[in-house]
């Protein structure tokens, strides 16, 4: 069966329902840039925040392996952050976490039910946002605003450049959900135009991360860029199958000899030969810091701190938190909630070693491998986008595997209900296919 088409009628006829309608409104809250945000996007996101909870007990929502992760990892560090009593605690914590869990949710059912329009809305969505960051990126390369962080224990205040979707670290998670709902789009109906505007994405996300002299965002996008082009033109790059547990492990391996390398001779050495501590940004204070706190409580750890208490907390009022997704989670809940925090990882890497396409395998392991990178510099599980973008490539592995199965290559999306039964009065009913319920 021909698929259907991805031009811009696809979004115009969308089939209007309630998910819709609530993905349409929580996802323009959700996606409002902070300094944009207004205490009517504020009440507007609450409202649409209760209404998905009630929508998604109705429809007996059951939650994927990354929706539950995230539920896993929000319960946990909000029970941590209570226990402990730690200043970042409180109902604004609560519910903006709670937020994203149930952001995630709502778009891990419509992915489900209504995959080509929620993914067009999705794209809409984030092509608005990213759109607007480039062109204040353009327009302000020194920054569109000012961040300010005063907890130097002096008393001066310090400023960051931010554009619209943050400051030069975290904007690239917006731009690589982006290119992963584009890809997601190429895979169902791929054209020369879907590869060209692949390969633009790309380009703008390189140029975006130039423009912010982020140099971690250029690395992480660079492999992610790869893994676009062995996606759509795998005779440019004809290399064999990229193996998720090998780069994990390698990976893993890299990471924990920089951070115990960081308190030992390996960090002395990298200072005595480039001048530099071991992570070349400055980071190796707050990163021995993270550890004597690791070591005071490993177990239990410490709760989430908001960023001024985090500055007083690892004595840098420049770093609001230990830069590290893996001394991140350890201190914010000790060891349990480093596995919780690495199992989302776990979970797409397995999902990529076992996709039959190579190439939606080798993209999302490239994209992993971009995210694990900057783990190493940045902690990002904190950000709510990146969530999305984990359930993005999971959800994306799962619908290639089934479409390989031909479990769901008779429609183009998966019905609401069960379609009426093919046989009416002992005829086949018209649209009526035994292949819709393999």
């Amino acid at each position: 069966m021909m698929s259907r088409s991805f031009s811009t009628s696809s979004l115009i006829n969308t089939k209007i329902t309630f998910g819709t309608v609530l993905l349409v409104v929580f996802g323009f809250s959700f996606m409002m840039p902070d300094m944009f945000a207004t205490s009517l996007t504020y009440q507007t996101g609450n409202l649409a925040l209760v209404a998905t909870v009630i929508y998604l007990v109705a429809q007996r929502y059951k939650p994927s392996r990354v929706a539950i992760c995230s539920i896993a990892f929000y319960l946990f560090l909000v029970t941590a952050s209570a226990l402990h009593s730690s200043p970042g605690f409180g109902l604004s914590f609560v519910v903006s976490r709670g937020r994203t869990v149930v952001f995630v949710c709502l778009v891990d059912l419509m992915l489900r039910r209504e995959k080509r329009s929620t993914l067009g809305l999705l794209l809409f969505m984030l092509s608005l946002a990213v759109f607007a960051d480039f062109i204040s990126l353009v327009l302000f390369p020194d920054g569109l605003s000012y961040g300010v962080n005063t907890t130097d224990g002096v008393g001066y205040e310090h400023y960051y450049s931010e554009w619209v979707l943050g400051n030069k670290n975290n904007r690239m998670y917006w731009y690589m959900a982006l290119v992963t709902v584009a890809y997601w789009r190429h895979r169902l109906s791929p054209s020369f135009f879907s590869r060209l505007g692949l390969v633009a994405l790309c380009v703008v996300s390189l140029m975006g991360a130039a423009i912010s002299e982020s140099s971690t965002s250029i690395v992480a996008l660079s492999i992610m860029s790869c893994g676009v082009l062995m996606g759509i033109w795998p005779e440019l790059l004809p290399l064999p199958r990229v193996n998720g547990y090998l780069l994990a492990g390698v990976y893993l391996a890299f990471a924990v000899a920089m951070i115990v390398g960081n308190v030992g001779f390996l960090g002395d050495f990298v200072q005595q030969a480039f001048g530099k501590d071991l992570t070349f940004t400055g980071r190796a204070d707050v990163w021995t810091k993270a550890l004597a706190l690791i070591a005071r409580r490993p177990l239990s750890g410490w709760g989430y701190y908001d960023p001024d208490s985090a500055s007083i907390l690892y004595g840098r009022w420049d770093f609001a938190n230990a830069h590290n997704q893996i001394l991140e989670s350890l201190v914010e809940g000790g060891l349990l909630f480093l596995l919780i925090s690495s199992a989302p990882i776990v979970c797409i890497l397995h999902s990529s070693r076992k996709c039959r396409s190579s190439r939606a395998g080798d993209f999302t392991t490239l994209a992993i491998l971009a995210l694990l990178v900057d783990m190493l510099l940045e902690q990002i599980l904190g950000m709510k986008i990146v969530w999305v973008l984990l359930l993005l490539f999971d959800s994306m592995l799962i619908d290639d595997e089934l479409r390989a199965e031909g479990a769901i290559e008779a429609v183009p999306d998966l019905p609401l209900r069960r379609p009426a039964s093919p046989l009416r009065n002992g005829h086949m009913a018209l649209g009526g296919s035994h292949a819709d319920w393999k």
